[in-house]
């Protein structure tokens, strides 16, 4: 295969300039220098002008036109936290410093990890709880990118209350950021896993979209995969694309990748310009796959043999910036 067949490029115009990515919008600043300040949440619990944002089971307050509820520290109290809540110091935006309650991964409960009730929220109407993937795209930037950050935590702290060394149980250090085993004697840090996900093109720019056996009826997205140890992402788009569905490719480049945390995904998209189109799936993880034009798409979509990826996601962005602006259907909740 020639050199420049296998290029890496820069950022992907695809159609225009890089699509909007969802989930990598953030206008707080985190603050990291903060969080080893001794008794920082404290202090901001003590404080009426911090902002609370509360998480259960991955699905925070919303108020009725899609904002997130945030909760004096006052308010927050009144859910009903107790011993079995932790809190993290997300940071500041705008003279206000924001807190993340995480009301059922502490000592008192040991993670639930069901789908068990929510406690009643404050006496405001029409606020429910909702989950990151059912409104990640409409959120506006602060919101998107302080509820993708406590996502990210609560999964964490969840499966990291013992040491995986020794299996002690570890202490809350960092504003949250980070817990300590005080048998081994270090820190422990929330964990990211790279997975790449490609719009794979043809020679005349028709998109590669699968349906997974995992899946439901009809629904497909872009192709996947985890980044193995002593991997690139380039050549993992390679190999994924190949092992997937028998697809050889050549130039890649980045488009951008956004956080996933479900539980702790970044993933990195890319355009992959497809050497072969004679398609061969795995029948491991992918049932069907098949090449789209423009045309072909937007039929699909009509007749419902398609299914798009949610709002959310970084697959429908790509997807959504390959045909050119968005697309009205049922959102689902794939990556």
């Amino acid at each position: 295969m020639a050199d420049d067949a296998r290029r890496v490029g820069s950022v992907s115009p695809l159609n225009g300039g890089p699509p909007r990515l969802p989930l990598a919008r953030a206008a707080a600043q985190r603050d990291a220098q903060r969080r080893g300040e001794p008794g920082l949440v404290a202090a901001l619990l003590a404080a009426p002008t911090t902002r609370v944002l509360a998480i259960g089971q991955g699905n925070v307050p919303v108020l009725p036109g899609g904002r997130l509820l945030y909760l004096t520290p006052g308010e927050a109290a009144t859910l009903g936290a107790g011993d079995g809540a932790l809190h993290v110091y997300l940071g500041s935006h705008q003279g206000t410093d924001y807190v993340g309650l995480l009301l059922d991964v502490g000592p008192g409960h040991g993670g639930r990890g069901g789908p068990g009730p929510l406690p009643p929220l404050p006496a405001i109407e029409g606020a429910t709880w909702q989950e990151l993937r059912q409104i990640g795209g409409e959120l506006d930037d602060l919101d998107a990118g302080l509820f993708t950050e406590l996502a990210a935590l609560e999964h964490w702290h969840r499966a990291a209350r013992f040491c995986p060394a020794c299996g002690a149980a570890t202490q809350i250090v960092q504003a949250g950021w980070a817990r300590y085993c005080p048998q081994d004697k270090r820190d422990l840090f929330p964990r990211t896993d790279p997975a790449v996900i490609m719009a794979v093109l043809d020679p005349q720019d028709r998109l590669l979209l699968v349906h997974a056996f995992a899946w439901g009826a009809n629904r497909h997205s872009l192709v996947a995969g985890f980044t193995e140890a002593g991997e690139s992402l380039e050549a993992t788009v390679r190999r994924e694309t190949l092992e997937e569905t028998g697809i050889e490719v050549g130039e890649v480049r980045y488009i951008g990748s956004q956080p996933w945390p479900f539980p702790r995904s970044l993933m990195c998209a890319f355009e992959a310009r497809a050497l072969t189109t004679e398609i061969k799936v795995d029948g491991v993880e992918i049932e069907c796959a098949h090449w789209f034009s423009r045309a072909d798409f937007d039929a699909a979509l009509a007749d419902g043999s398609i299914v798009l990826p949610p709002g959310a996601s970084i697959a429908r962005a790509v997807i959504e910036h390959w045909r050119g602006g968005p697309v009205q259907e049922p959102a689902w909740g794939a990556m």
